[in-house]
């Protein structure tokens, strides 16, 4: 048997197309061995992305919250300025108790370290109940205060009024201005 020319130009022809269509396979094996691996890195920095988003709205949840307690704080040791309005808010606390108050008497500013401390002297007449209900809602407000002395003198005759003096310190953000 004789090979011919056709024969060995179909053998050829289909050596041609086999060595090409490994060469085509195998390019196209590193294009998806490529694309595998860009998707693999695309779903970690997906990933990645996540936990930052996770990691901002924690942050973003933290500076709330820091902002909520500076707000508490200021309330509890405002600054100077609003002495005026803790001065109203006694006297609105001493309507309450059923209090008459007499006189209220800033002292002079005396600094600490990181607060001051305004000393009020305040002067009142009324019942045992009445301070006693003044006292308690006093010191259940929200601004740090402090009670350092307190006089009570029965009102003349009459032993169901009393006077009452004290000298109640209430404590303002900052040094020395």
């Amino acid at each position: 048997m004789k090979i011919k020319k056709v024969d060995i130009i179909c053998i050829a022809v289909i050596a041609f197309i086999l060595v090409a269509s490994a060469y085509i396979a195998s390019i196209r094996y590193y294009k998806l061995k490529e694309l595998k691996d860009l998707t693999k890195n695309l779903s970690i920095e997906v990933s990645k992305g996540k936990d930052l988003k996770t990691k901002l709205i924690e942050t973003a949840q933290e500076i709330n919250s820091f902002r909520q307690k500076s707000k508490e704080f200021e309330n509890q040791l405002p600054s100077r300025k609003n002495v005026e309005d803790f001065i109203v808010q006694i006297n609105d606390i001493a309507l309450k108790s059923g209090l008459t108050i007499s006189a209220i008497r800033p002292q002079g500013i005396s600094y600490k370290d990181l607060y001051g401390e305004v000393p009020l002297a305040i002067s009142t007449t009324g019942s045992y109940p009445e301070v006693y209900n003044f006292l308690y809602l006093l010191k259940k407000i929200q601004r740090i205060n402090k009670i350092e002395s307190v006089t009570i003198k029965t009102h003349g005759n009459n032993v169901k009024k009393c006077d009452v003096n004290m000298v109640l310190k209430i404590f303002v953000s900052g040094k020395g201005e």
